[in-house]
């Protein structure tokens, strides 16, 4: 039953692990093909050039973060003053989290970070301008909790078959319990090896008390 318990146990921890990692890359692919949307949109690079860049950035990235379940989605510009974030309060403020990579390279990024909505995973994708400079950013995250919810719905079925693996294995070990304890008349290991004691410690003296007599019994016949 252990050895059961044990392997099952195993088992399922070991997927769940995969199964989170597995959603967590998902969502972070997600993120980034919604950021790099964003950031491609002609009204996104038409708004860097405008005297008030919130006011066209924070409906359209409101509008995307309803339109594809994403927690958030942030804009902001080369010098990291974010345009557009679900927080309206924290728009013209510094990012939370460093996106000089993103702006010094014109490479995309994915991966873990804690900001001010909490720890997600995310996406970042930089914004062009028509010479192919980079002029801002774009970060879509999906917060840890909602990768956490998406784990707990796929949770049922695997305590399912974790159930019924131990049901099985359960009447297996019982079977096996039985069949053993017939062969071995109902005795305990220990039992067992009181038994095995007790028989060598016969033999033995037997032997030790015949040694004498087989050694002089030649002479006498």
């Amino acid at each position: 039953m252990v050895i059961v318990f044990l392997a099952v146990g195993g088992t399922a921890g070991v997927w769940a692990q995969h199964t989170r990692e597995q959603l967590a890359e998902q969502y972070q692919e997600r993120a980034l093909a919604i950021a790099e949307s964003v950031a491609g949109l002609p009204e996104v690079r038409a708004a860097f050039r405008s005297p008030r860049p919130e006011l066209t950035l924070q409906p359209i990235a409101m509008g995307v973060q309803r339109a594809t379940g994403a927690d958030y989605v942030v804009i902001a510009n080369r010098d990291q003053i974010r345009y557009a974030h679900p927080n309206t309060a924290l728009i013209g403020r510094r990012l939370s989290t460093d996106g000089s990579e993103v702006l010094s390279s014109g490479r995309k990024w994915t991966g873990v970070q804690t900001g001010t909505l909490g720890r997600s995973v995310r996406g970042k994708a930089p914004i062009f301008d028509e010479a192919g400079r980079v002029i801002g950013l774009t970060s879509v995250g999906v917060l840890e909790q909602t990768v956490s919810e998406q784990l707990g719905a796929a949770l049922p079925p695997l305590l399912w078959t974790v159930l019924a693996v131990l049901v099985s294995g359960s009447g297996a070990a019982a079977l096996i319990t039985r069949r053993v304890r017939r062969q071995t008349f109902g005795l305990e290991p220990w039992e067992i090896a009181a038994l095995l004691e007790q028989r060598e410690g016969v033999l033995h003296g037997v032997k030790e008390g015949c040694s004498p007599w087989i050694w002089t019994t030649p002479s006498r016949w």
